[in-house]
């Protein structure tokens, strides 16, 4: 009998984020295959979601390194030297792209990249990236954009995906009272999420529609500079920062609208969140969100860095209620046929060259 495959998952650490979750969704289905065996191994700090990702079963190795340059280095040396005793079938980078030198140092046979964002890459990570075997975009747009930089036969598009059950631990409601309309969104809070514009958006919105609420879940550096334009804006009945939410899809289930001012991103989870739920979305005309929603078809783009924009997008909801259940009907079927993680797995497999595939993907896809 063939021995499984060994792959290590090389991710600075497991906070809330699009490539942690997505990474959590894979080991739900993954970390029991009897022809795959994966570890993670985590430079930094555990974060959030490590007691999750842990309770799939997969084994975790913390390094534990302080952010510091001397740290830093101490600890690549000390996952060099891991790489080489473990001796892993391949390698799999993400979001730390200077990862990919460490595999091919430490003579990993095989070593791949997943890139999670529409960005701009810096020399040393071009650099870097060159020496992968196979580089995975999380989505079209991200694919498109490495076969610019890189041998087109070396790129290979591996969408984002979710599980398209919601446990029913995950149905519970928030509570809310007649006539108000629930808007959410989800994300770290720094800059590149543009919640700035979305609160601005909202204080237009709130002068004739005061039963508005927006609910913004996630932590970031950005959480003080937030409080303080909601406080200015007079607005803390009409926007609430939930901080870390353990479980977001009651609060979608709750929603009436998803909103996602993001000004960078690659294929968003939060999206696929948001159309797992059949929600209405209004989302920021950029590359990653163009790559899954069709404006006026699955959703609302609309411009970035333009609270009036999203104000507006927002008010044709409000008023529309039958035309936002449309555009939500439509974004799940779309998220169904597209973008579940059984499909993503299935895939992911066939470029690892695992053989055979676990029962649950293959009557998953029987229905696709």
């Amino acid at each position: 009998m063939k021995s499984p495959i060994r792959v290590a998952l090389l991710l600075p650490s497991l906070p809330v984020g699009g490539a942690e979750i997505l990474i959590l969704e894979e080991m739900k289905l993954l970390a029991t295959h009897d022809n795959i065996i994966f570890e993670i191994i985590l430079p930094f700090e555990p974060g959030a979601l490590y007691e999750k990702v842990r309770a799939t079963g997969v084994a975790i190795s913390v390094f534990h390194a302080t952010h510091t340059l001397f740290s830093n280095l101490k600890t690549y040396g000390r996952i060099l030297i891991f790489l080489r005793r473990k001796k892993f079938d391949i390698l799999h980078v993400h979001l730390m792209y200077h990862g990919v030198l460490l595999g091919k140092l430490a003579g990993t046979p095989r070593v791949f990249a997943t890139i999670h964002s529409y960005q701009k890459f810096s020399f040393f990570e071009l650099f870097c990236l060159r020496f992968s075997d196979k580089i995975f975009g999380c989505g079209e747009m991200v694919a498109d954009m490495m076969k610019r930089l890189f041998p087109k036969k070396s790129v290979i598009c591996v969408k984002n995906g979710l599980d398209p059950e919601i446990p029913d631990k995950e149905k519970n409601l928030v509570p809310k009272r007649k006539g108000e309309v629930f808007i959410s969104s989800l994300g770290r809070l720094d800059a590149k999420k543009g919640f700035e514009y979305l609160i601005e958006a909202i204080r237009h919105v709130a002068k004739e529609s005061p039963d508005v609420k927006l609910h913004i879940a996630g932590e970031g550096k950005q959480k003080h500079l937030l409080r303080q334009q909601i406080a200015n804006a007079r607005l803390q009945k009409n926007v609430i920062l939930l901080g870390h939410v353990d479980g977001v899809t009651s609060l979608l289930m709750s929603s009436d609208i998803y909103a996602s001012p993001s000004l960078l991103e690659g294929l968003p989870m939060s999206l696929l969140e948001a159309m797992r739920c059949s929600l209405p979305i209004i989302a920021t005309d950029i590359e990653g969100n163009r790559g899954v929603i069709k404006h006026e078809e699955t959703g609302l783009l609309v411009r970035t860095r333009e609270p009036e924009a999203l104000a507006d997008a927002i008010r044709r909801l409000v008023r529309d209620p039958k035309f936002g259940k449309e555009l939500g009907k439509k974004a799940h079927q779309v998220f169904k046929n597209q973008f579940t993680i059984q499909q993503h797995c299935h895939q992911l497999l066939n470029e690892y060259g695992v053989q055979g595939c676990p029962n649950e993907i293959l009557e998953h896809l029987k229905k696709c």
